[in-house]
């Protein structure tokens, strides 16, 4: 009964292990998915910015250029902008969607795992309860 015992809670320990292992990887996606989300508002934050500088100098005369060479840069420069600026926003999206997905696989294989382990802490202890009634017994 002993050795029953050993084996059975030496196989729950390993299902604890892998189980707390699962969970770890999980949190460190989780980590690098947030990063990324926040390095791409950031880029996204910066692009903004020299935007709108670019808008204020085309504003404002075109800073010694000539106007019409002026615009044809801020022209270039602005579309190259919105495309790296809608491009973040498609991954940003992407990252934000992939993040929630992991977070809701993570939670609910935690749930999951907290089931089954409760599952075999029951019969774990039923069987102890059942050997300690046959030990007295038998005494």
């Amino acid at each position: 009964v002993d050795r029953v015992m050993q084996a059975a809670v030496k196989r729950l320990e390993t299902r604890v292990r892998a189980m707390e292992g699962q969970g770890v990887r999980g949190d460190r996606r989780s980590a690098e998915l947030a990063g990324l989300a926040q390095a791409l508002t950031e880029e996204q934050r910066s692009l903004l910015i020299r935007l709108d500088r670019l808008e204020e100098q085309l504003h404002m005369g075109g800073g010694g250029l000539h106007h019409q060479q002026w615009q044809d840069e801020s022209l270039a420069v602005g579309e190259d902008c919105l495309r790296r600026v809608q491009r973040l926003e498609k991954e940003q999206r992407a990252t934000a969607l992939n993040l929630r997905l992991v977070i809701s696989v993570t939670e609910e294989a935690q749930q999951n795992q907290t089931q089954h382990i409760k599952k075999l802490e029951d019969r774990l202890e039923a069987s102890l309860t059942a050997a300690l009634a046959s030990a007295a017994q038998a005494s």
